[in-house]
């Protein structure tokens, strides 16, 4: 599966990355602002994306979200410490994931992320305890 990361801050997002890469994920960037993460987005669409509502000092991720989940038909996902931008903003995402998380909480949030992006029904106990879900 083809996971995006849309992240500014460079620890995180390498850290993050190099995590979904050990448990077998395929995985474009991190990208760090909204152009790169809809540049990558366009050349390769990923099936589920996990988006930093606050990039740069702005709140761009929701626009990214909103377009790759609009356009392109990808699951997002707002991973990030702006839980009342995150809730204000339903219509963008599939869910929330606050920060800051674990890198299993992270994995079990792409795959319900996945089932819920192809239709699928989400029984309860496979949403991480942490993970706001939105849609299922």
């Amino acid at each position: 599966m083809l996971v995006l990361i849309v992240e500014d801050d460079p620890l995180i997002g390498m850290d993050l990355r190099e995590e979904l890469i050990s448990a077998g994920y395929e995985v474009v960037g991190p990208a760090t602002d909204d152009r790169e993460a809809i540049a990558l987005a366009e050349q390769r669409p990923p099936e589920v994306a996990l988006i930093d509502i606050d990039l740069c000092g702005d709140n761009e991720g929701v626009a990214v979200a909103r377009r790759l989940h609009g356009e392109l038909g990808v699951a997002t996902v707002f991973v990030s410490g702006e839980r009342d931008t995150a809730m204000a903003n339903q219509d963008a995402a599939i869910g929330y994931l606050p920060k800051p998380y674990t890198h299993h909480d992270a994995i079990s949030t792409i795959e319900v992320a996945a089932e819920v992006g192809r239709g699928g029904a989400v029984p309860p106990p496979m949403v991480p305890r942490a993970m706001k879900l939105f849609r299922h």
